[in-house]
């Protein structure tokens, strides 16, 4: 018995294996982006595993597949802001 999340019918397995092959085909340009945002490695890997995180939880969301580079982009930006707030919360 395999496990999906409570939000996944049937209609949504489809629609899930469409979007898994769209992260894998974004994933390169990503880790690009996160590499220039950040200039850390580490950092860079980390803001793209919490923006695939985030974009997993809110796929339903995303009305349009065609736009999903957009979509997975412009949620690791707003990661990688929410990140540097966070450090300098800790610092002030």
């Amino acid at each position: 018995m395999g496990h999906r999340d409570w939000t996944s019918g049937p209609r949504d397995i489809d629609a899930d294996s469409e979007m898994r092959a769209r992260i894998e085909s974004e994933l390169p340009l990503l880790l690009a982006l996160a590499r220039r945002l950040t200039r850390e490695e580490h950092d860079a890997q980390d803001a793209v595993q919490d923006a695939l995180e985030r974009a997993w939880r809110a796929r339903h969301q995303l009305r349009d597949p065609a736009a999903s580079g957009g979509w997975l982009r412009s949620i690791l930006a707003r990661t990688v802001i929410d990140s540097h707030r966070r450090r300098a919360d800790l610092t002030t």
